[in-house]
Formats: structure tokens, C-alpha cells, sequence
């Protein structure tokens, strides 16, 4: 009928959307990273060239009433933050790393946009949408070991920096926590909380740095069942275990009966 042809017409000009927005990522990322940490001017415009790109991938995530996505949309959106993260891994000088948050916040943004309202169509994506995750919180460590060791490192760009992308992969964290989706979710949560405890047993975080990332993981042990969490305690060596008790603890004094759970 002519519901089904506009339904098939509408799906096609959005898998073109995505298929595009996922090749401009795939130009522009490196090269930005390349431009930027070599201080030149272009840098400016091929950023917005990425915004822009996940501009229209938050329009089309956010536009629930309008829009009707697939599972397909969902995973070619995934495959376009696979080049924006991909940098993430690699050594910067200051002016990459500078370029390398910029980046991180965008792809946190557009995670915690699918995991608010897409997240059912990623069911068979969590995987893929787990890998990014934990590409950022391996980023977000790697910045912090990497600042100054000293009572000034507070004061540097990067410690800032560094506080606002925790900020926003918590709001990633958050959104992944929400109860709603525990029983899609509560099998893979377990691998960031893991991640995240064994980071912290080599580097011990600051008041500043735990206000920012840690109700991020409460969230997350929110929806890990007793089970769960046992397995995650078992498989951590003994910093890592040191800090998983703690997180419990705190968990259970300000989160879990505070009402934020």
C-alpha cells in the first residue's frame, strides 16, 4: 500500500543519511587530528564539519514521534563514531590532546542520546556500543595518568579537560543505568565496572576526579544483579578488589537509598 512504499521511501533517505554521516567521519577525523596537532588552521572547519555530521545522527536519534528508526540505522550510526574514537587511542602533543576531548564529548553525546532513546534497537549492538564505551573510559585513564604530578596539575587545561569528558561518558554511564533497561544491559555493565575498578587500583582518583565519573558507576551497579557483582569482584587482582568495595560501599551510603537510584 502506499503507507508501506512512503515507509520504504523513508527508510532508504535515512540509511543514505547515516551511510553519508559515517563517511564524513571517516574523512574528516584523522585528518582534523593530524591538522590540529600540527597547529594548522583547517582544524577549525573540519571539526565542524564532524559537528555537523553528528548534528543530523542527533536529530534522527532524538526525533522519536518523526522519525522511525531500524536496527540498521542504529548500527551505522555506531559504525560512524568507529572513526572518531578510533584517534582517541593514538599519542597526541598538546594540541591533539586538546582536539582528542573535543572528540571524546561528541561521541559521548551521541552514546547517551542511543542509550536514552534507542537503546532497543541496539539490542543486538551492545557489544559494539560496549567497545566504544570502554574506548573512552581508556582514554579518560590515559589522560589522567599523563597529567603533571604535582599540587599545580589542577590548575593545567588537561585536568579541566579531562573533568568535562568524565562528565559527559558519566551521562553515557547514566543512561545505561536507567532501571528501564537493566535486563538489556545488566550482562555488559558488568565489563565497565570491571574496567573502571582496575583503573582505579593503579591510579587513584581526586575528589574532583571521583564527583565527576563516579555516580556514573553507581548507576551502573544499579543494575547488576548480587550475582553480577560478585562475578565482577572475583575476576579483579587486589586493587582493583580494593576499590570495588569501596564503590559498594559508597554506593549503598549515597546512592542506592538517597533516592537517585
Amino acid at each position: 500500500g502506499t503507507s508501506s512504499k512512503r515507509a520504504r521511501i523513508l527508510h532508504k533517505h535515512i540509511s543514505a543519511i547515516c551511510h553519508a554521516c559515517a563517511s564524513a567521519t571517516q574523512s574528516f577525523s584523522p585528518l582534523w587530528i593530524n591538522l590540529t596537532s600540527r597547529g594548522a588552521d583547517a582544524s577549525e572547519w573540519l571539526f565542524d564539519v564532524i559537528e555537523k555530521a553528528t548534528g543530523v545522527i542527533e536529530i534522527l536519534i532524538q526525533n522519536q514521534r518523526g522519525i522511525t528508526l531500524r536496527g540498521s540505522h542504529c548500527s551505522l550510526i555506531l559504525h560512524a563514531l568507529t572513526p572518531l574514537a578510533t584517534p582517541l587511542t593514538l599519542r597526541h602533543g598538546r594540541k591533539g590532546r586538546m582536539a582528542s576531548y573535543k572528540i571524546f564529548i561528541v561521541v559521548c553525546h551521541v552514546l547517551a542520546l542511543l542509550a536514552n532513546h534507542r537503546l532497543l534497537l541496539l539490542a543486538r549492538k551492545i557489544p559494539a556500543f560496549l567497545k566504544h564505551v570502554l574506548t573512552l573510559l581508556d582514554h579518560l585513564f590515559k589522560s589522567w595518568q599523563n597529567l603533571p604530578n604535582s599540587k599545580y596539575r589542577t590548575r593545567s587545561i588537561d585536568y579541566h579537560a579531562s573533568l568535562e569528558c568524565a562528565g559527559a561518558l558519566t551521562r553515557v554511564f547514566q543512561a545505561l543505568g536507567n532501571r528501564e533497561h537493566a535486563k538489556l544491559v545488566n550482562k555488559y555493565v558488568p565489563y565497565i565496572v570491571h574496567s573502571f575498578a582496575l583503573g582505579v587500583g593503579s591510579l587513584p582518583l581526586d575528589g574532583m576526579q571521583k564527583t565527576a565519573i563516579v555516580p556514573g558507576i553507581h548507576a551502573l551497579i544499579d543494575v547488576c544483579s548480587e550475582v553480577e557483582r560478585k562475578q565482577t569482584f572475583a575476576n579483579l587482582n587486589d586493587g582493583g578488589k580494593a576499590v570495588f568495595k569501596a564503590l559498594i560501599v559508597d554506593y549503598k551510603q549515597n546512592y542506592k537509598f538517597s533516592g537517585d537510584a
